[in-house]
């Protein structure tokens, strides 16, 4: 099964994903793509750091993608880009999914 929905200039996909991971029996993957102009080489390394941005002081913190890196990774999934000279970016996240005995214990303890 796969997902697609289209928000102006963004597509954004979702399906499943199989054997991900040491120890996970699947996972779930979302993209996030724009048509944009695509992200320069010499930018790519650095995206993911906090505070970098390429926008003026006003228009941003440069804090969004390194958020979303950290909660990625924290929940042992990954974040990749997929970028080329202008035909834009996809940003890919893919996270494991948890066991049922797993979750059952996350419910209970946040209750």
């Amino acid at each position: 099964m796969r997902a697609v929905l289209v928000l102006g200039a963004l597509l954004v996909l979702v399906s499943p994903v199989a054997g991900y991971g040491q120890g996970f029996q699947g996972g779930v993957r979302g993209a996030i793509k724009d048509s944009g102009g695509g992200i320069p080489r010499e930018l790519q390394d650095r995206i993911f750091e906090p505070f970098f941005t390429t926008r003026d002081a006003d228009r941003g913190s440069g804090l969004g993608l390194s958020v979303v890196h950290g909660i990625v990774t924290s929940h042992g999934g990954r974040i990749e880009l997929h970028t080329a000279p202008g035909q834009g970016s996809e940003f890919a996240i893919t996270l494991p999914v948890a066991e049922r005995h797993e979750l059952i214990s996350l419910v209970q303890s946040a209750a």
